[in-house]
């Protein structure tokens, strides 16, 4: 979820208008009303149910025939084609998802876009990534961004054309532009400019940004490039710039301070740039405005070039650096000297291109289509990839080192991403998990501790528990290599049984957990929460441990891992606070929603009352066995806006089912171990078809760095993850035909003719043409196998 930045001011704004006022720690959250959204019209695709209808898509209606199978997969080109840039990039409140159109390459440092506004205002909570689809003002083109989180951060060195200079700084200056022209494609973006008439495209290398600027009427322009701009327009700590007027050539730094950036004292971005086209006259401004002259340097800092009238279209080039100045210069060298802007623009839609070949789909569905390779496209915004072209890069110890050609990852939003997007990369690119684990591994050697939210150089501490744990034993047990696994365990003993952490300790209360068996809610904050999440991260250890054959930590961790069962109340059927005197601390409205306070990590105690997905026949039996435990997840979804019939409204949290909050987004798998097992093709083919769209708001919340587009290809697919362990959940495909390579090549094909938003319902499963009953399978079981489902309207 990552919305510990989303401001209080924004919560209560949200609940006054919707609910009234509610209580510092916990907000009661009515539930949503029916009301009939609509998507913003994105001329080309609509939005998750547009036509507000909840029917059962499963369970009635008369059988309708099957398309040819097999249906032909899409090629490389139609798969690029596939992919809806603005998707998750509009919405409101907790609806809207963070992402945005800007180009970059996959996992690349500079994420090159529009930065929008609506006038002088640009909430962050609405600007995450610096874009939202809904503004009618442009306030720049910046070159790094989070994509999808609910941080507020970078939005770094930031280009705006304008038509003259004034008294204005970049800050107070914004462009109107025509919203029907602006398009985006994996690797490019572009817009035309109204005031001033210039067209502006953006493509992207993997370190360097391209913006080439066409006037549209032929009058001259001035490029402003802000050194100090950010998402926040928040001081930085310092910049500086220094321009050569005859070439209009510019190098810089900035230090720079955010949400995140700032709690790691900050973080170093270092740039080169020059034009290919002749300057009319260039100047530099810091706090005192603009002037003449060739340098400046202060909490504002940049560069004005001007272009005379008739001048061709103009090509921007911008390298950098989070190492340093020669490596801003390398990177230019390497990446932008020889390049021009469409061979930049070519070789970003290949690399994009490579990505979305690693799977092969087959739907006739044209909209199904879209929704899952922009999906795809979206597991490849973050992590970030921090090392240069020579594969130098700053460590969490904040000093430069060596790496290799494999790179070196940072921006790891680990609490949400363990959860599908890691288990996807094992599906499907293997060789980026492997990544992902060597610079966590780097990252606990130069740090001492293996982090849980990383950024550039530091970790953010964001969330609760230890999350990396779930990647490093879950990549061993499917058989990824080239890991020194008992040297991971090692760094993760430290963050299991010690109060050790960056800004914030990663098991806070880590004393209490281990001598109680939970978390006292008298002594410590988000204490179910809490107590939950550290034994789910225990299993996950013990199973690495028990891989490893390392027995004597493999049965301490299996012990706490269900410590979980120490806060189950079975007089109220819910994981509730407990005091270290043994007594419980019930909530009794279950609607309250906690942020920032009480005993659940920003959610209710619903969205918490099944989080033991690594115990689920111990859950069951807290329940009192599979009736009740399936009563109670239908209460869940049904009590939930996808029991509504009107199109789910994601303003507001749902106080019950809320596939924004990244604790829920197993439950509705849950249902295979109830007394209503095929509820799941019900429930997840809802979340499918109404959570999920092609338009700006298709997302139900933040992507989280690819968490909700990795759910939804797991789910796409009929496979859910069980985060730490070798098992998937069957579920109920939507595409007929997909092929995943998975680790070491050995591919899994999956079958399932008919398989469409209004076919879900599953009547048997064969693995490599036998029957096959079982509700979950294991990793070994898929390598290089036939998964097929037979699929009809309805039991």
């Amino acid at each position: 979820m990552n919305r510990v930045l989303r401001t209080a001011s924004l919560f209560a704004a949200l609940l006054i208008a919707a609910c009234g006022d509610g209580a510092n720690s916990a907000t009661d959250l009515a539930p949503e009303s029916d009301t009939d959204g609509s998507a913003a019209d994105t001329g080309s695709a609509g939005s998750a149910d547009t036509d507000g209808s909840a029917a059962d898509t499963t369970d009635e209606g008369s059988e309708t025939p099957l398309p040819p199978f097999p249906p032909d997969t899409f090629t490389t080109e139609q798969a690029l084609d596939a992919v809806r840039s603005f998707v998750g990039s509009g919405g409101t409140g907790f609806g809207y998802a963070g992402l945005t159109p800007a180009a970059q390459l996959p996992n690349g440092m500079v994420k090159l876009g529009p930065d929008t506004t609506n006038g002088p205002y640009h909430p962050s909570q609405s600007h995450f990534s610096g874009y939202n689809f809904t503004d009618p003002h442009i306030r720049g083109f910046s070159h790094t961004r989070f994509v999808g989180t609910g941080a507020t951060d970078f939005c770094n060195l930031r280009m705006l054309p304008v038509a003259s200079l004034n008294d204005k700084l970049p800050a107070a200056r914004w462009a109107t532009f025509d919203k029907a022209s602006e398009t985006a494609s994996p690797g490019y973006y572009a817009v035309n400019l109204t005031d001033p008439a210039v067209r502006v495209e953006n493509t992207v290398t993997q370190r360097a940004g391209f913006t080439r600027l066409s006037s549209l009427d032929g009058q001259p322009f001035s490029l402003l490039f802000d050194a100090a701009s950010h998402v926040e327009d928040s001081p930085v700590e310092s910049s500086e710039v220094t321009v050569d007027p005859s070439t209009g050539a510019f190098s810089g730094m900035v230090h720079f301070t955010g949400g995140f950036a700032g709690r790691a004292g900050g973080v170093r971005l270092y740039f080169t740039a020059t034009v290919d086209q002749p300057v009319a006259a260039a100047s530099v401004w810091d706090e005192a405005g603009y002037r003449e002259g060739s340098s400046a340097s202060g909490l504002q800092s940049g560069v004005a070039l001007a272009f005379a009238a008739g001048t061709a279209p103009v090509t921007l080039r911008v390298a950098i650096s989070f190492v340093d100045a020669a490596g801003a210069t390398g990177n230019f060298a390497a990446e932008a000297a020889n390049v021009n802007f469409d061979e930049a623009k070519a070789a970003a839609r290949a690399a994009w291109g490579e990505k979305l070949a690693l799977v092969q789909m087959g739907t006739e569905d044209e909209a199904t289509a879209q929704t899952f390779f922009t999906a795809l496209y979206n597991t490849y915004r973050m992590p970030t990839r921090y090392d240069d072209a020579d594969h130098r890069y700053t460590g969490v110890d904040e000093l430069p080192h060596q790496g290799d050609a494999a790179g070196y990852l940072s921006d790891l939003s680990l609490w949400d991403t363990f959860r599908t997007l890691h288990p996807w990369y094992l599906m499907v690119d293997p060789e980026l998990q492997r990544t992902s684990l060597a610079s966590l591994i780097t990252m606990g050697e130069q740090g001492g501790y293996v982090p849980r939210w990383p950024s550039v150089i530091g970790d953010t501490g964001s969330m609760v528990g230890t999350s990396a744990d779930f990647l490093f034993s879950e990549s061993l047990q499917k058989g990824l290599d080239g890991i020194d696994y008992d040297h991971a365990l090692d760094l993760l003993n430290i963050t299991a049984d010690l109060p050790v952490g960056g800004s914030q300790q990663l098991r806070d209360n880590i004393a209490d957990y281990l001598s109680y068996g939970y978390i006292p809610s008298d002594r410590g904050n988000e204490s179910v929460s809490q107590t939950q999440e550290f034994a789910y991260a225990d299993h996950a250890l013990f199973r690495l441990a028990q891989a490893l054959g390392r027995v004597d930590e493999a049965e301490r961790f299996a012990t706490r891992a269900g410590y979980h069962k120490n806060l189950f109340d079975a007089e109220t059927g819910f994981y509730q606070p407990k005091r270290a005197d043994g007594t419980f601390e019930r909530v009794v409205r279950r609607e309250s929603f906690f942020m920032g306070g009480g005993p659940y990590t920003e959610g209710t105690i619903w969205h918490y009352r099944f989080y033991a997905p690594h115990d689920v026949p111990g859950m069951v039996g807290l329940f009192g066995g599979p009736e009740p435990f399936g009563a109670a997840l239908e209460e869940f979804f049904s009590r939930s806006a996808l029991g509504r019939a009107a199109r789910p409204n994601n303003v507001l949290p749902d106080s019950y089912y809320w596939h924004g909050n990244e604790p829920d987004l197993h439950t509705g798998w849950l249902f295979y171990a109830s007394d209503r097992p095929t509820r799941r093709y019900h429930w997840l083919r809802q979340i499918q078809t109404r959570l999920y769209g092609n338009g700006p708001d298709g997302l139900p919340g933040n992507d989280d760095g690819g968490t909700l587009s990795a759910w939804y290809l797991f789910a796409a697919v009929g496979l859910f993850p069980i985060a730490g362990t070798d098992t998937f959940i069957l579920g109920n495909p939507i595409v007929p035909l997909a092929t995943l390579p998975l680790v070491g090549g050995e591919g899994l094909r999956i079958e399932a003719p008919g398989a469409a938003p209004s076919r879900g319902f599953v009547a048997s499963t064969t693995l490599n043409g036998a029957p096959y009953s079982e509700p979950t399978i294991t990793y070994e079981q898929l390598r290089g196998a036939t998964l097929r489902f037979e699929m009809t309207d309805g039991p």
